[in-house]
């Protein structure tokens, strides 16, 4: 989870903007751009090499290539195509996560699908 953690504290800033999570008062909405939570992962599978088909309960969906990330430390075993296919969805962090440890931030994981969406 040390990867989470990281990648969220670096862009918490660009979240809160993203998410309209800043200082003024927000109601609850079907409306992914005004959530008072961010978008859950409920759903992934592997559809390439180091591709990913994701879904997030705000309707969200799509595919993305994790070839970059997978480079040091706990995300090398990674490049292991058989062990890349072995991740599992933590129902409680709502992320990807590894048996070695490894895992992908879901606001990771929902930006890089919405780069590939554009």
């Amino acid at each position: 989870m040390a990867h989470v953690e990281e990648w969220r504290a670096a862009n918490v800033d660009q979240l809160s903007r993203r998410l309209g999570t800043g200082s003024k008062p927000r109601t609850a909405s079907a409306d992914p751009t005004t959530r008072m939570t961010p978008p859950q992962l409920i759903g992934a599978r592997v559809v390439g090499e180091y591709r990913l088909w994701l879904s997030y309960d705000d309707g969200r969906q799509g595919e993305v290539d994790l070839s970059d990330e997978l480079s040091g430390g706990v995300f090398e075993p990674l490049r292991d195509h058989e062990f890349f296919k072995r991740f599992t969805l933590n129902p409680d962090f709502h992320t990807l996560q590894w048996p070695n440890g490894a895992d992908f931030a879901p606001e990771f994981l929902l930006h890089k699908l919405d780069e590939t969406r554009k």
